[in-house]
């Protein structure tokens, strides 16, 4: 008894030293592995331009009406911001009228869209729709703003006097002197393109793919505008024709074009 004792103790030793598992232990664990690498999410692109399409029949809570001047009526139907009863705006170039003689003091009366358009390139692009009658004088058009709301550059119609069509107008502000201005005078009651764009510092404006007027401006951009009046000189008030807007597209640094 003694012996088979004494024989199987090196056995037992041999299976200490290994660490008492065997290579064929059916519960011994296997070798380790390298997890795969984590997976990085790509960082965010940047947002899309804004487009304004007017869907629905309610304005976009993005905009805000009456902040400059007198809030316009207005409907919102059939994919159009159709203008119904423009409001007389403050002149201070020439108090008692309303119009838009001066862009460095005259804001007319605006819908706001904030955007942060900065003081780099950008390019707005417009599509109206307008009438008008021979008793009527209003103005209706789309522009940008900086924080202090003057008309950096606007363009749309301007039945700038009873008894003759539509005019056609652009403006770019020449801070302190004499604003770049064209008007395109007497137009048939219809639609159109318009185009304001900033390359470097110069501002320009296009009809159609015609250009209007180009000057410079570096000022910083904070709004698309929807500009509108009636015209009043004293006592006299002019009625309003029609006008109305299909959409708005803007791009400038820092969102992604379409």
């Amino acid at each position: 008894m003694s012996r088979a004792v004494l024989w199987l103790s090196p056995l037992l030793v041999s299976v200490a030293a290994c660490g008492g598992i065997s290579p064929s232990d059916p519960d011994a664990s296997p070798p380790p592995v390298d997890a795969p690498p984590a997976e990085v999410d790509a960082p965010p692109g940047p947002p899309p331009c804004p487009v304004e399409r007017f869907d629905g029949i309610l304005l976009g809570r993005h905009w805000e009406v009456g902040r400059v001047g007198p809030a316009a009526g207005f409907q919102v139907k059939d994919g159009q911001f159709v203008l119904t009863e423009p409001k007389f705006a403050d002149t201070p170039s020439m108090p008692g009228l309303s119009w838009v003689y001066d862009d460095d003091t005259d804001k007319g009366n605006q819908l706001v869209w904030s955007l942060p358009i900065g003081t780099g390139d950008f390019d707005l692009v417009t599509n109206m729709t307008w009438g008008s009658t021979n008793e009527a004088v209003w103005l209706g058009g789309v522009g940008v703003t900086g924080d202090d709301d003057r008309l950096e550059a606007w363009a749309g119609a301007a039945d700038g006097s009873s008894g003759r069509k539509v005019d056609l107008r652009a403006d770019v502000r020449v801070p302190g002197g004499t604003d770049a201005t064209k008007s395109r005078l007497g137009v048939e009651d219809g639609n159109g393109t318009f185009r304001i764009t900033r390359t470097g510092t110069l501002v320009s404006i296009r009809y159609n793919n015609d250009l209007l007027v180009a000057t410079d401006n570096a000022a910083r951009l904070s709004h698309v505008v929807i500009v509108n009046l009636r015209h009043r000189n004293g006592a006299m008030e002019y009625a309003f024709g029609s006008f109305s807007i299909d959409s708005i597209s803007v791009t400038y640094p820092g969102c992604a074009a379409p």
